[in-house]
This record gives structure tokens, sequence and C-alpha cells, in this order.
């Protein structure tokens, strides 16, 4: 029997497949030993493709203007890095030059033993404004310094009291240096000048008041009696405030001292109001050099209230001066009020001033300071 190609065909398709004998274990283990192992390939972070368009530095995106780029900046100064130091130590075989430094000793003589000064007054006086007090040298600084003093001691007032606008900023730089052996010497300078020239030094003495310290000379002179590391720089500004208290008009110098009792710092205060106290017993007739009841008043109870013992002991002395002085002036024109309770002894007119013209806490610490 003859079959044609299309029936063939019919027939292939026609024929049923039969399934595939189910794999063997062995068959299965020689499929896995045949696959091939599959091998991760390692990409770096930094080639991987980033989405988004991509530009270069300065190229603009399509439909959008170029960016400018700004030029490296050129650190310069302090902001510059610092070279690596050598890992090893250089072996070198320069020495250090110059001359070698030489040990200086300031003296500081008492005002009796000054000397007159050698040669022109008025030629010492003009080199000391010109050069040698404004000098970067601390050494010429000192030696002028002490030829100011022997000027000041020695030579009438005449020849220094024109020049004291300049000699006073001069002399004050000085004061606030950072080397103490230059602070002494300006100290007792400044001590010098308050003997010899008094009242005519304190229209110099407080520029700026207590809100400018570094143009008062008052103020820096309170400051380093309260807050210098050095003992004998302290000892020197204290001795120099008390000898202003007692050479210049006391009433005139309690008027620059009043504000420095309200001072930040409690070592301030308590410097202040010592000097004060000192200033008002000077002070003539009980009437206080002019200043005030009230206004001195007001200072001896916050200085009384402090917490500095120094300037609580001298406010109970000023608080003796201004009672003194409330009690022959103001007492008499005090409306006393009536005891509080019947038979209760009436407040005296201290009492009723105290209670009228302080805190309540703070009249109680000055009535019980006065009992």
């Amino acid at each position: 029997m003859v079959c044609t190609r299309g029936q063939l065909q019919r027939a292939a398709v026609e024929q049923p497949t039969r399934p595939d004998p189910s794999p063997t274990a062995e068959d299965q283990s020689d499929r896995l030993k045949q696959a091939p192992t599959p091998v991760l390939a390692e990409r770096s972070l930094n080639t991987l493709p980033m989405s988004g368009p991509q530009k270069a530095a300065g190229e603009a995106l399509p439909g959008r203007s170029p960016t400018p780029v700004a030029p490296p900046k050129k650190l310069t100064g302090d902001d510059r890095p610092l070279k690596r130091l050598p890992d090893t130590v250089q072996a070198t075989d320069k020495l250090p030059d110059g001359p070698e430094p030489v040990a200086v000793e300031v003296e500081y003589p008492s005002r009796e033993e000054l000397t007159r000064v050698v040669g022109s007054p008025e030629q010492a006086l003009s080199t000391l404004l010109s050069t040698t007090l404004a000098s970067a040298d601390w050494v010429e600084v000192c030696h002028a310094l002490g030829t100011l003093r022997q000027l000041t001691v020695h030579e009438p007032a005449a020849l220094l009291e024109p020049h004291l606008s300049q000699l006073v900023p001069l002399v004050l730089k000085s004061v606030r240096s950072l080397r103490s052996s230059v602070t002494k010497t300006a100290i007792l300078a400044v001590g010098d000048l308050f003997l010899s020239l008094g009242d005519a030094l304190l229209a110099l003495a407080d520029v700026g008041g207590a809100a400018g310290p570094t143009t008062s000379l008052l103020g820096s002179l309170l400051l380093k009696a309260a807050s210098s590391e050095k003992q004998f720089v302290v000892t020197e500004a204290q001795r120099t405030l008390e000898l202003a208290a007692d050479s210049v008009d006391p009433a005139a110098l309690s008027a620059l001292l009043l504000p420095y009792t309200e001072h930040k710092s409690p070592k301030v205060r308590g410097r202040t109001a010592i000097v004060l106290s000192l200033a008002q017993a000077r002070v003539q007739d009980n009437t206080l050099g002019g200043i005030p009841v009230p206004s001195l008043l007001a200072a001896s109870g916050r200085l009384l209230t402090d917490n500095t013992p120094k300037a609580r002991e001298a406010a109970k002395k000023l608080l003796a001066h201004v009672r003194a002085a409330f009690e022959q002036t103001e007492a008499a024109g005090v409306a006393v009020p009536k005891a509080a309770e019947e038979g209760a002894p009436a407040p005296t007119p201290w009492e009723a001033y105290c209670r009228a013209q302080l805190p309540g806490s703070t009249a109680l610490a000055v009535l019980r300071a006065q009992q």
C-alpha cells in the first residue's frame, strides 16, 4: 500500500506521545554535575549606572541654561593645611642663633628712695611722652615709669599738670599690661601722682566710668585690686586706692565710686565699699560730701546684703555716716507713722525713712545692722 506524504504527516501527528520514564537518582546526580556553576559578576559601586539624565560639570541639560562652575577657593593664612611633620628626627648641625636672653631684675623703690632726675626735667618729660612710655620694650617702659615717679616726687606739679591728658592714657596702658612687673611699676606711679597732684588727677581718673574699664584708671585699679593673679600687684593696687581716698576730695571720689557698688564682680564691689567708706570718713559736718542721703543709703543697703564679707563690713561703716547725715539734715522732715498695734513703740524717723526708701528685706537688714 502506497501512502502519500500528507497521509504520513497526519499519521505522525495523530500518534500518541509516550511519557518519558521518570529519571533515576543517578540521572539527577549526573545532571547536577554537568550544570554550569553561576558566576556572580563583581561590579564596583562606583560603576553602577545612575538613573536620570547625566551631564558633565558646566554642561546644561536639554532645555536648561548651563550652571556656572565656581573656581576652586585658594586657601590663605590660617585656612591653609599644616605641613606634615617628618616621622623621624631630622639631624641638623645648626644651633639657635641670636643673643642669649638677659635676666632682668626690676626694682621697686619706695617714694622716699627716689632721687632727682639727672639732667633737664623738661627734656626727660619730653622723652617720656614721645618715645619711652609707649615703647614695645617692657624693660624700657619700666625705666620710663621710674623716671615719671622721679619727676612726680621731686619736681613741681606745674611741670606735669599741663601734660596729664597725654600721661594718663600711657600710664593706664601700663597698668593694664599683662606683664606683672610693668603693672606694679605703673601702679606705683599712679600712687605718686595722686599724692603729688591730688584733685588735678580726678578729671582724668574715671574716663568712661564703670562701663569703660579700658579707659578708666579708677576702674582698672579696682579690677587689679580685686582679681589680679599676682598678690604683689593686688597689694599695691589696694594701697594706691587707699592713697587716693586720703589725698583727693572725698566728695568727688565718692561720686566716682558710687556706680562701682553695682559692679558685676563681687570682689570689685567689696573693694569699692572699702574705698568709699574711707572717703566718707574724711567728709566733714556729716554732709556726705554733697551726695544725696537716699543715693548713699541705697548703695549701703545693696552692699550690706552683698555676698562678699568685705562689702558687708564696709557697708556697716557707711551706714553710720549715712545715719548721722540723715539725723542732721532730714530727720525733722520725715513723717513718722503711728504704731501698728496699741501699746507698741512708735517707729523712729530713721526706721520710717529706711522702710520708705528701701525694699523690705534690705530695710530690715539695715535696721538690724544699726541696732
